[in-house]
């Protein structure tokens, strides 16, 4: 049986985030051209990894921050049908 979906806006984040983490097509940013990143696809959960990392520059998180967080963050947003599942 599925797991409802949560009610709470961080925890619905995190489980849309999740979700996108999951094989068999997990969703990557494009690290090519973000000086600081690997110069390659890069799975949402790896990125997330590299900038909190203490080691990770302030310049490549601020240009980098975004783009990652913007598809959990959009996938929670209130009145979006929960993913299957």
């Amino acid at each position: 049986m599925p797991r409802p979906w949560p009610s709470g806006p961080l925890d619905a984040a995190q489980r849309a985030f999740d979700l996108l983490t999951c094989p068999p097509a997990p969703l990557a940013f494009d690290g090519r051209g973000f000086t600081g990143l690997p110069p390659r696809l890069l799975p949402l959960d790896e990125l997330k990894k590299t900038l909190i990392a203490d080691r990770t520059p302030r310049p490549v998180r601020d240009t980098c921050g975004g783009s990652w967080w913007s598809a959990p963050a959009g996938t929670a947003r209130p009145g979006c049908s929960p993913p299957p599942g």
